[in-house]
């Protein structure tokens, strides 16, 4: 998912990561959002006013591009979703009450979504789990299991 950029974790309240490649530097807001496998609510993310303040205040004071990432993980379907997105795009979304709302209740709200060039879409549906120098782990296992 890197995609050959460099990637640094910042603790700042308007951003979360600063990515860069080939000369060009994003500041990058993360909102995750798990929606249950029962749950009724309305697939639909909003981003308030005041976290792309927060955002652009950081993107400027460093002369980063502001980004704002949503991943979703959606338990009814085993899939995690993500929308990674310019400030700009989002005050292009429909206006509500405290923000922008960015709507993929339907196929056709996600067909869409995925077309706009301003706005990166990944989805992921397997789960892959292999060996590695810190040996094989099992879904469900504990530390203490193993003890």
């Amino acid at each position: 998912m890197r995609q050959e950029y460099e990637i640094a974790f910042v603790d700042d309240i308007g951003a979360d990561l600063i990515a860069s490649k080939e000369g060009k530097l994003f500041a990058i807001s993360m909102k995750t959002r798990l929606f249950w496998e029962d749950s009724q609510e309305s697939r639909m993310l909003v981003t308030e006013e005041t976290h792309l303040e927060k955002l652009n205040v950081f993107a400027d004071l460093y002369g980063l591009q502001p980004l704002f990432a949503h991943v979703v993980s959606l338990a009814r379907e085993g899939t995690i979703q993500s929308f990674i997105m310019p400030v700009d795009f989002i005050k292009s979304l429909r206006r509500v009450k405290y923000g922008h709302s960015l709507r993929f209740q339907k196929r056709e709200d996600v067909a869409r979504l995925v077309q706009e060039p301003a706005l990166l879409y990944a989805h992921f549906r397997e789960v892959e789990i292999r060996d590695s120098d810190f040996g094989r782990v099992e879904m469900g296992s504990t530390l203490a299991g193993r003890l």
